[in-house]
């Protein structure tokens, strides 16, 4: 009983410092991002529609440090919040090579928890983004989707298998740390 405890606890503190670096890599990437928007002298918008999603992640990450309960929905709504800021970034400026990349970013924060529907969730947000950046584009950057798809779903498949074997190491050790005692 006193090994299950120890696991429940260590569950607990990895997602808690999940939801840091991923708050760190988002704000970081979303706020620096806005700050050079607004030194390059892009339309204002665009700072904001990097600021604003970012800032309210940042107000939902406070909460889930305090509000235990909220921790697990926190991967969701940044991932979520990415997404947004994708379509934010295309509408309010245009369709950029960023873009593009911001959408497979969102893939990306959508592994950092190695949990299933959280890749899933990523995956979505991720193929929303790229379907952004396809169906807004006014300037015939992005010209290959099916390739830009095919991509992000493989690197999907990549990551997707990466959590599931670090769900089968984590689960042996819990197993091996339950039998020991």
């Amino acid at each position: 009983r006193g090994v299950f405890m120890d696991v429940k606890q260590l569950k607990k503190q990895d997602l808690y410092e999940k939801n840091t670096i991923l708050m760190i890599i988002y704000g970081l990437a979303a706020y620096l991002g806005a700050i050079a928007q607004f030194i390059l002298d892009r339309p204002v918008g665009l700072s904001i529609s990097l600021f604003a999603p970012a800032t309210v992640s940042l107000l939902f990450f406070i909460a889930q440090r305090k509000v235990e309960i909220l921790r697990p929905y926190f991967s969701f709504f940044v991932v979520a919040m990415a997404t947004l800021t994708v379509y934010g970034a295309i509408i309010s400026y245009k369709v950029t090579l960023a873009t593009i990349i911001l959408s497979v970013f969102v893939l990306i924060f959508g592994s950092i928890h190695n949990q299933y529907a959280v890749i899933i969730s990523g995956y979505i947000g991720s193929v929303l983004g790229i379907t952004f950046n396809f169906l807004l584009d006014k300037e015939g950057l992005a010209v290959d989707p099916s390739n830009v798809i095919v991509t992000t779903t493989l690197m999907a498949v990549a990551l997707y298998l990466m959590v599931r074997q670090n769900k089968k190491m984590v689960t042996s050790i819990e197993q091996l740390m339950e039998n020991a005692h």
